[in-house]
């Protein structure tokens, strides 16, 4: 055994020895690390008859999607960080009225030395589809679309803009930003700051941590919310609000109903009617 392998066998066994004690359980760790230094672009597309939906499934690495005008295909565009077995998955696929992308590395879990595999991802797609999209983690952008939008993300930061239809989000961690949502929208999150603005619908947002930053909508506001401060300016509806901590600031508001404010202070200004305010 190289000396470079040795140490590398000695360090994942000691962190198999930690892991076991800190929780009890074997976690296992293949000695023989590798690097993914093998990188690849590959393009694939397929025409979008009869298609009103693309499905997308992506792993590890940066997500963008932009919807275009006078397009009749879906273009996938992909710069592929594996390792030299080339154990990975891009496909893009006809599934009826569905299209299904996906992007992913096949690779167990181990120990990478350096770069760890990842797919950054392009997409062209025809602005008229529904969006499915699954990601796993990286950086999400989604821009200019004439349908709905459904996004399930586990970590990254997420950007929407210019979305003519509804849209619904599920993240775990990483912060938010959504612009220009013609349709109604509800973002359910775990951690991290969220930013809306610009929304003509009703916004309903479900947060765990992180601040909430609303302003310039025109429907109804529902927020629930755990911690982290809550900033709501120059919106058309109904605001209803309940906050467990961090402070509470509604400026220029059509009506305001606070349910719970829990703990943090309180800063209302411009509000025509103020229905309950719950300390």
């Amino acid at each position: 055994m190289t000396t470079l392998r040795l140490i590398q066998a000695t360090l994942a066994t000691t962190l198999l020895a930690t892991s076991t004690l800190l929780s009890g359980c074997v976690i296992h760790i293949d000695q023989d690390a590798v690097d993914a230094e093998v990188t690849l672009q590959e393009d694939i597309s397929i025409a979008v008859n009869n298609i009103d939906t693309l499905a997308v499934d992506t792993g590890a690495g940066s997500l963008k999607i932009y919807g275009q005008e006078n397009l009749d295909e879906i273009k996938a565009s992909a710069q592929i960080i594996t390792s030299e077995d080339l154990d990975y998955t891009f496909t893009l696929v006809k599934q009826g009225n569905t299209a299904k992308f996906v992007a992913k590395n096949d690779a167990s879990s181990g120990i990478y030395w350096g770069k760890s595999p990842r797919i950054n991802v392009v997409l062209y797609v025809p602005k008229a589809l529904m969006l499915d999209v699954e990601d796993s983690s990286g950086d999400v952008m989604i821009t200019d679309f004439n349908n709905d939008l459904l996004l399930e993300d586990s970590s990254g930061d997420i950007v929407i803009r210019n979305i003519h239809g509804n849209v619904d989000i599920d993240d775990r961690s990483g912060n938010i930003t959504i612009t220009a949502v013609e349709g109604s929208l509800r973002v359910d999150d775990s951690s991290g700051d969220i930013d809306i603005s610009g929304t003509k619908g009703n916004v309903v947002v479900d947060d765990n941590s992180g601040g909430i930053y609303i302003q310039d909508t025109a429907g109804n506001i529902n927020v629930e919310d755990n911690s982290g401060d809550i900033k709501i300016f120059n919106t058309q509806g109904i605001v209803n609000i309940d906050d467990g901590s961090g402070d509470i600031s509604v400026e220029r508001a059509y009506s305001l109903n606070i349910i719970d404010d829990g703990s943090g202070g309180t800063y209302i200004k411009d509000v025509s009617s103020i229905n309950n305010i719950n300390h």
